[in-house]
């Protein structure tokens, strides 16, 4: 138990996730809850325990109503386990009793909606829109959209690469054994019956969550993680018989502990740097305090819950709108933030926190401020006059169409694998020929490190009008330390590919320069090793890129010790740079330093 426990808990996805607050725990509580009571009702078969356990399936629906489709394995549980509880009414009644009582609690919404209570996005005033409330309708265009063959694979590869990352190799390899053993030998029917539940309850959410659209598959399959856990318990809670078995048993065990003691060593940096992760309050409280009077900021879930904190409960910028875009059921998203926009783009100004795509091809102008968007009207609407505080004047001509006026730096030190933020503000001096490309880059001395690219219509820009571009874009994860140099430009396609507009002194303009640190944590890798070299370094791990066609890539990651012992004779650590080579049949056939 303590194993299965230990490896659940300190998964990444649901450590994370138990550390605040959201409605994924309370998932795992009610996944677990049900299980539980059902499992017992499976030993005692006594009325009272089904109705508990329909209550508490009835309780996990009406928080979560994806919950809702794990009544198919549960049924079949209840059906395999007692195939003649139908002809019993005065068993069954009670759990059906259980299970529609608990529904009542979803009354809650339309009173408290009728009240004005906050956190009430969708105003509950019809019978229409309490069901679609409570049944989700909004998402139905999400359910099942991934159902192609192709998708399907695809789909598949990302459920197999989220159960390596939280569990690893070796649980995920006993939990499959338990699966076996419990399907070819169980010790009882019973084991066997629990096969079906835990398993039908794993299959179920993995197929829905993984058919899904949404963003948060690791979050959606937290309930498979937790039936994958009982699972390994199970198994492994089995007794053996003989002297030899429970030696086997022992060593499994402890197997095993080492492998749940690994992964969560593996991730404790994660968690601690987490920890003291502020960013969301602080991004959330800057677009706040900066947002213009009387504004209305539209939002993602991620982005309207700590606004919303921020205002309730801190009493920050109560005339600041926030209001949550959710799903519209086939509807496009960027169709519905878009109506939204027009619906009230004439009566005050709005902020948005997500840019589509499709929002390139509107007539707005999107500004960005404080990690948002302001949105504008028009290609002719008012121009920034002044440039902003805390951005960098840097004026430079790009032919006769384009000036760079300047530009904002979040930070001028980053690690690999880490994202650059930058805003570049620039003016229209006449109107383009071409629609550009903006670009800006991180170059270092074996090329682009880092790379932004946002494509304009500048041929509908009109002379005069002042356009401000937000890049974040990632580092390469074997990025080596050392001074960058951060430059920015512009672009159109040709015949032969394409030209960039010229500067004064070069096809760019350079904006500053970026201190690339040494990496602090051990880099995520498929391929995990330890072995060490002289001078202080090991070779921690090794992945393998095929991706790019007749072209093989072999990343291998290191890590420096420390210096040797002695800093004289010939131990001393040298200060040339280390050089790898690939060798095949003696022969070198690549090397990288």
């Amino acid at each position: 138990a303590c194993i299965a426990a230990g490896a659940l808990g300190v998964g990444a996805t649901f450590w994370a996730q138990s550390t605040t607050a959201n409605i994924r725990s309370l998932t795992a509580l009610f996944t677990a809850l049900c299980v539980t009571l059902l499992l017992r009702w499976g030993h005692t078969r006594r009325w009272r325990g089904l109705a508990l356990a329909a209550a508490a399936f009835g309780l996990g629906v009406g928080h979560h109503s994806s919950l809702g489709l794990l009544a198919l394995p549960f049924l079949a549980y209840v059906v395999v386990t007692d195939p003649r509880l139908i002809r019993r009414p005065r068993e069954w009644l009670p759990a059906a009793g259980a299970l529609g009582a608990t529904f009542l609690v979803l009354l809650y919404l339309p009173l408290r909606s009728a009240m004005g209570t906050p956190f009430d996005p969708a105003p509950i005033r019809t019978i229409d829109d309490f069901l679609e409330h409570v049944l989700a309708t909004g998402f139905r265009g999400d359910m099942l959209y991934y159902r192609t063959v192709t998708d399907l694979v695809a789909r598949g590869r990302v459920g197999a690469q989220i159960l390596r990352l939280q569990f690893g190799p070796i649980v995920l390899t006993a939990a499959g054994a338990a699966v076996v053993r419990l399907a070819v030998h169980p010790p009882c029917g019973h084991h066997r019956r629990a096969l079906l539940l835990l398993g039908g309850a794993w299959l179920v959410n993995v197929l829905a969550a993984l058919t899904y659209r949404a963003p948060q598959t690791v979050e959606y399959l937290i309930p498979s993680y937790v039936a994958l856990a009982l699972l390994l318990g199970l198994g492994l809670g089995m007794a053996p018989s003989g002297t030899r078995a429970r030696a086997l048993r022992a060593g499994v065990v402890g197997v095993l502990a080492v492998a749940v003691a690994t992964t969560g060593a593996r991730n404790l940096p994660s968690m601690r740097a987490l920890s003291a992760d502020h960013t969301t309050r602080d991004g959330a409280a800057g677009l706040l305090e900066a947002a213009p009077e009387g504004a209305l900021i539209l939002a993602d879930w991620h982005h309207a819950t700590p606004l919303w904190y921020l205002q309730r409960v801190e009493g920050l910028r109560p005339d600041v709108a926030v209001e949550y875009v959710y799903p519209e059921g086939a509807t496009p998203n960027e169709a519905v933030w878009l109506r939204r926009i027009d619906e009230a783009i004439d009566r005050r100004p709005v902020l948005v926190t997500n840019r589509f795509l499709a929002f390139a091809h509107t007539d707005y102008r999107w500004i960005p401020f404080q990690g948002a968007w302001l949105v504008a009207e028009g290609q002719g609407s008012p121009s920034l006059a002044d440039l902003p505080e805390g951005v960098t004047p840097r004026e430079v001509p790009f032919g006769d169409e384009l000036a760079l006026l300047g530009y904002r730096l979040a930070a001028d030190t980053v690690a690999p694998g880490g994202t650059v933020e930058l805003e570049v503000h620039w003016r229209v001096l006449r109107s383009p020929t071409h629609d550009y490309t903006a670009f800006a880059q991180l170059l270092g001395p074996q090329g682009v490190v880092g790379q932004g690219d946002l494509p304009h219509p500048t041929t509908r820009y009109l002379p005069g009008e002042v356009r401000v571009d937000a890049y974040r874009f990632p580092l390469l994860l074997h990025t080596p330390p050392g001074e960058y140099r951060l430059i920015t430009g512009f672009y159109h396609a040709t015949d032969n590919g394409w030209t960039r507009l010229p500067a004064p002194e070069a096809d760019h303009a350079a904006l500053a320069t970026i201190t690339v640190l040494p990496a602090d944590a051990p880099p995520a890798t498929r391929h995990p090793l330890d072995h060490a070299f002289a001078g202080g370094l090991r070779l921690v791990g090794v992945d393998y890129d095929a991706s790019v066609p007749g072209q093989g890539r072999v990343y291998l990651h290191w890590q420096r010790d420390g210096l040797a012992p002695l800093d004289r004779g010939p131990w001393r650590a040298s200060s040339e740079a280390a050089t790898v080579r690939a060798v095949r049949n003696g022969q070198a056939v690549a090397q990288a330093a």
